[in-house]
């Protein structure tokens, strides 16, 4: 459950959820006409959401209006929780919550943001999977350039150090002429 005393959502819708969610990886708290369709679209998007070999990947389409924003987060958390999915996207037309076991929270928000730009829940997936694993390579980058720079500047530290040393040596030590010799 979330960090809430009570679960962000149902136990009823709770299990209809995590049922539909091992159907084929979406779920619908309502019903609708078009639901069927979106379904179908939105299976063939999970593939994009970057994860582990053999983890699962869920999407959840709730009402539109029926939560506030913030709880979206959390119904993700119940949901992961109940179905032990690694990652679960939960969706509606004012916004989006995720969570994930996989991904990071930055590769997360970057997700979130752009997929929340999209009407289109289907390409808004997309999104998310592309968004979060250009936060991820963007991220390695750091790592490998901040090794690169910090080698570097060890590098500079290293040889102005060894050439300081070299040149008051150079300087203090007495030069035959200086002995008397």
């Amino acid at each position: 459950m979330s960090n809430n005393s009570a679960p962000a959502i149902d136990a009823v819708t709770l299990n209809s959820v995590v049922k539909q969610l091992g159907d084929d990886g979406v779920a619908f708290t309502y019903s609708h006409p078009d639901n069927a369709t979106l379904n179908d679209g939105l299976v063939s998007a999970l593939p994009s959401v970057p994860a582990t070999a053999d983890a699962q990947v869920g999407i959840v389409v709730v009402e539109a209006g029926a939560r506030k924003v913030g709880a979206l987060r959390n119904i993700a958390q119940d949901v992961r929780d109940a179905s032990g999915f690694e990652t679960v996207i939960v969706r509606t037309h004012g916004g989006s919550g995720v969570v994930s076991t996989n991904l990071t929270r930055a590769q997360i928000e970057a997700g979130r943001h752009e997929m929340n730009k999209e009407w289109d829940f289907v390409n808004g997936v997309r999104v998310f999977g592309s968004t979060a694993e250009a936060a991820e390579i963007h991220g390695s980058e750091w790592i490998v350039a901040g090794g690169v720079t910090l080698f570097a500047m060890l590098t500079i530290v290293i040889a102005t150090a060894l050439t300081s040393g070299v040149t008051r040596l150079t300087r203090t030590r007495p030069s035959d002429e200086d002995a008397g010799h």
